[in-house]
């Protein structure tokens, strides 16, 4: 679920709900670490704040891993970029030295702290002309997904479009091709050696069916063999925060003393005691569910005075 910032008036009180909006009054670039998209000032804090309400005391904020930079341009808060889709997705994931530094079919928020470890807070993901089968042994479950779920349920973005998407980037300077892995490395300013050593070990692994380095599953370690190869420089940007007011089993923010404050709902971000420092992907639609379920329960409070 992708709200704006808003209220709905009820007979029993305003329900409060917010997503992918900044709850603190404060800019992006107050934000450690500095990955942005765009400013997010709007807030919820003084409503909040005026009823008595407190926000959470541990902060909590999530990066979004699909931003392209260009092959001069590093991640980070002075870098705009452009979204590419399949960042989440696990390729072949290398550093600006040209070097694997992680399973690159680790957790969402695991990938992301590993990036900012890494020189200029970038890295390059690394794919081939194969990708359209490939996708589907990667097998990903979350929003990155790219084909219908075993159940029926569609993805979020179908492997069909990701072509006209390549094209876009590829024009734009974004994403870089080439028919061997040489002639990639060389576009995307890493040090070819470094580059063509990493892409034969990963070959390796993926022939023998077993990642020596960082241990990925082998139905996730795709064979890179089919040119033309693409790769991309990728960063972060600021999502969102996903802090905010401490509410009861009925929805109710409430103050420093856990009294209820009466005639308002929280819901979505705006509500809190549900995340802690960041957003752990180990439970696909996590975000989206506890908003649609606490809505429904929180509409229904608001309406009837019972759920």
């Amino acid at each position: 679920m992708r709200a704006c910032f808003g209220s709905f008036e009820k007979p029993h009180g305003k329900i409060l709900r917010n997503h992918s909006i900044s709850l603190r009054d404060r800019s992006d670039s107050e934000i450690e670490g500095g990955w942005r998209n765009t400013p997010k000032t709007i807030t919820i804090r003084g409503i909040c704040h005026n009823a008595g309400a407190h926000m959470d005391e541990v902060h909590t904020a999530m990066v979004f891993d699909r931003v392209a930079v260009k092959p001069d341009e590093l991640g980070g808060s002075e870098t705009t970029g452009s979204l590419f889709w399949m960042g989440s997705n696990p390729w072949l994931k290398v550093n600006l030295n040209g070097e694997r530094f992680t399973n690159e079919a680790a957790p969402y928020d695991y990938i992301l702290n590993s990036t900012l470890t890494q020189p200029g807070h970038t890295v390059v993901d690394i794919w081939d002309s194969d990708y359209v089968e490939q996708v589907k042994q990667l097998n990903e479950v979350g929003c990155c997904r790219l084909y219908p779920f075993d159940n029926g349920a569609p993805s979020n973005m179908d492997i069909s479009a990701m072509q006209s998407k390549f094209d876009q980037l590829e024009e734009a300077g974004y994403i870089q091709k080439a028919d061997t892995m040489e002639e990639l490395a060389a576009k995307l300013n890493l040090p070819v050696e470094a580059t063509v050593a990493t892409w034969e070990r990963y070959n390796k692994f993926a022939e023998q069916g077993k990642d020596e380095d960082y241990n990925k599953e082998p139905y996730r370690l795709t064979s890179l063999t089919h040119p033309p190869y693409y790769g991309v420089r990728t960063g972060a940007w600021f999502l969102a925060t996903i802090d905010g007011c401490p509410i009861n089993t009925d929805m109710h923010p409430v103050n420093e003393a856990g009294e209820q404050i009466d005639g308002l709902y929280l819901v979505g971000n705006d509500s809190g005691g549900f995340f802690s420092v960041s957003y752990p992907n180990l439970m696909t639609g996590l975000a989206a569910g506890r908003t649609m379920t606490f809505g429904r329960r929180a509409g229904m409070l608001a309406a009837t005075g019972q759920a």
